[in-house]
């Protein structure tokens, strides 16, 4: 087998690997930031639906059951200190005239300062609910939605450019699979084979030599049959038929062909006409450019030298 020299395809079919590994790894990576922009999109949302709760509760203010329940804290804080200031009076007095302990005495005014402050803090919350959301409440509220939008907004943006991403990597894997097609099919055509079985006739081209496309390297022909073109006189030309048997002859070796083929047309130059004579050649033992005689019996054996050819 013949080969021409493989080197630049080999390097070629190499880059093309290279690129496609590349490009799949582009493509992975690129899914991979998609799903991951995915799931940042989806925490963007539960962060803006609990951003927006937060601004809609403020602007909304406290609910009228809210409310009441606050009101009734302030009447309970209220009772239990009017009650705590009625014990307190009445220990004091009688700690005064030596009928309660010390203990008793400052139990009663704990108790009484402890339901002041429980009052307190109830009016507090009352005046808090009434008044409704400050300024920075409403201030922090709408900021924690900006930021939630702005964070979708970025998840979106990222999802986008992972996609582009993605696009470029697979179009660059289908141009390095198509790269890859074509090295293959460039390094396949290294080897030079023929398209028929057959013995080399002849050798146009040596090692190291360039070759140009379509330039023939080998004559290549089959030799189980050999082909004898027998230049007959165009007066003798009707006594030769197709399929007579003619007799050959090699140096001390004879051998019968057959007539295959008689053609239409002289030869200008020797004003003979040319019989096609098919030879058998199992064994190879002759070969294309021998010159051998030919004869045909009729009334006398007519001898004429020619030369044998192998079947193209």
């Amino acid at each position: 087998m013949t080969k021409l020299d493989p080197s630049s395809y080999q390097l070629q079919l190499e880059q093309a690997n290279t690129a496609i590994l590349e490009a799949q790894a582009g493509i992975k990576n690129a899914t991979a930031a998609i799903s991951s922009a995915d799931a940042s999109i989806q925490s963007a949302d539960a962060q803006k639906a609990a951003a927006q709760a937060g601004v809609n509760k403020v602007n909304k203010g406290a609910r009228e059951q809210e409310r009441t329940q606050v009101r009734t804290k302030v009447q309970r804080a209220q009772s239990a200190l009017t009650k705590a200031q009625a014990t307190a009076d009445r220990t004091k007095l009688l700690y005064d005239q030596g009928a309660a302990t010390k203990n008793e005495y400052e139990n009663a005014q704990l108790a009484l300062t402890n339901a002041s402050k429980d009052l307190e803090d109830a009016q507090e919350a009352l005046s808090l609910i009434q008044e409704g959301a400050t300024l920075e409440d409403r201030q922090s509220a709408e900021s924690s939605l900006r930021q939630a939008q702005a964070g979708k907004e970025a998840a979106i943006a990222a999802k986008e450019q992972a996609g582009a991403s993605k696009d470029n990597s697979t179009a660059a894997y289908q141009q390095a699979v198509t790269a890859k097609k074509q090295a293959e099919l460039s390094l396949s055509k290294t080897a030079l084979k023929a398209p028929i079985s057959g013995v080399i006739l002849e050798k146009k081209a040596t090692v190291g030599q360039l070759a140009s496309a379509g330039q023939p390297v080998y004559r290549i022909g089959q030799i189980d049959k050999l082909k004898v073109l027998l230049p007959v006189p165009d007066h003798e030309i009707t006594n030769w038929k197709q399929g007579q048997t003619v007799q050959l002859q090699l140096y001390d070796e004879n051998r019968e062909g057959t007539v295959s083929k008689i053609y239409p047309a002289t030869n200008t130059n020797t004003g003979s006409i040319n019989v096609e004579v098919i030879v058998p050649n199992t064994q190879h033992d002759w070969a294309p450019g021998q010159v051998v005689k030919a004869g045909r019996q009729l009334t006398l054996f007519i001898f004429i030298m020619a030369i044998v050819a192998g079947l193209l």
